[in-house]
């Protein structure tokens, strides 16, 4: 999976992916140039772009329909505010639902974008977003595998976890850019982003293999829990000068980001302690306390330096790109079942 960043920023999480109603554009960084953003992925990075207020009045409602029962409604609106029309808005929401060929399988989702962008002066404006996402979803554990016999074939629909247990996640994701022109060679630009996100895992867990003789197989409850704070700052200046026959376009910037990870898994039995394959029944009842499997914690900081020069020839048809970051990084771990703290 390559790296990926949201609005130019590191996207740190990734339980949950933005949902597209608040994408304008996505872009695909390929080569070297994606080292600028601490990938460890040189070949390249992709960014999404969120959808920012815009100075002329627009409004859009759409609705979509599809298989599986699937519903999805959106709405985007955006204008100036002001006779001025130095503080614009922008808000975007979207609402999903659907079942699946799954049986017993279905999901809904909503996310809200409302942003604020204020000019302060022409070459010079700040831009307050904030990303508010809630998924949920049944939780699946697919088709068993059979002891000694890979004949065996289930339908493709047929679900042997538990209705009742969902994975859901909640993003709340504040983010402030600032950008200012200098002159038409010079600009620059500034960027924080804090999150949070909440992942509540819980799935009927299938463990070990199904008999298939007796067609039975054997399901516990298992549950992960999980939540993430991260603050990510960065800022880069751009510019443009010539140097005898060379042209430059260069980039010099910072960043800083810091991160706080919780983990939690746990598991518990239930009676009945297994299903049948051809005649799944969901009704259960828990038997005996939850375990507590792993609980650890995690803090990390980095900081970067990085800067990138293109120098080209003859019109840019001849270009050389030279980039170089450097990086620092802690990061603590803690097992809180054997507080055994660890860093490097």
């Amino acid at each position: 999976v390559p790296e990926t960043l949201l609005d130019n920023m590191p996207d740190l999480n990734t339980n949950v992916r933005p949902d597209p109603a608040i994408i304008e554009r996505v872009e695909v960084i390929k080569g070297s140039s994606s080292a600028l953003y601490g990938s460890s992925w040189p070949g390249g990075v992709v960014n999404s772009i969120t959808k920012k207020p815009k100075a002329k009045r627009a409004a859009e409602i759409a609705l979509q329909f599809g298989s599986d029962n699937l519903r999805r409604q959106t709405i985007d609106f955006t204008g100036p505010i002001n006779a001025s029309k130095t503080l614009l808005y922008r808000f975007v929401a979207a609402y999903e639902e659907a079942d699946s060929f799954r049986e017993q399988v279905n999901s809904d989702r909503w996310t809200l974008l409302p942003a604020l962008t204020y000019i302060l002066k022409p070459g010079t404006q700040v831009t307050v977003t904030h990303e508010h996402l809630e998924s949920r979803q049944t939780a699946d554990a697919g088709l068993p595998i059979f002891n000694g016999d890979v004949t065996v074939r289930l339908p493709r629909e047929r679900f042997l976890s538990l209705p009742d247990r969902d994975f859901e996640i909640f993003k709340r994701a504040s983010r402030a850019f600032l950008d200012h022109r200098f002159n038409p060679n010079w600009s620059m630009r500034a960027g924080f982003v804090y999150s949070s996100i909440v992942a509540d895992k819980q799935l009927g867990q299938l463990t070990g293999n199904a008999n298939a003789v007796t067609r039975v197989q054997a399901r516990r409850i298992n549950r992960q829990y999980i939540t993430t704070k991260t603050h990510v700052a960065q800022a880069d200046v751009l510019g443009r000068f010539k140097t005898g026959p060379f042209s430059h376009r260069t980039l010099i910037g910072v960043d800083a980001r810091f991160q706080d990870n919780d983990l939690a898994t746990y598991f518990q039995n239930i009676t009945p302690a297994n299903v049948n394959v051809d005649r799944p029944t969901y009704t259960y009842t828990l038997a005996g306390a939850q375990t507590t499997n792993v609980r650890n914690t995690a803090k990390s900081e980095s900081y970067g330096a990085f800067v990138q020069d293109q120098a080209s020839l003859f019109e840019e048809k001849l270009q050389f790109v030279v980039g170089f970051r450097l990086d620092a990084l802690e990061q603590e771990t803690t097992s809180l079942t054997r507080p055994l703290p660890s860093s490097y």
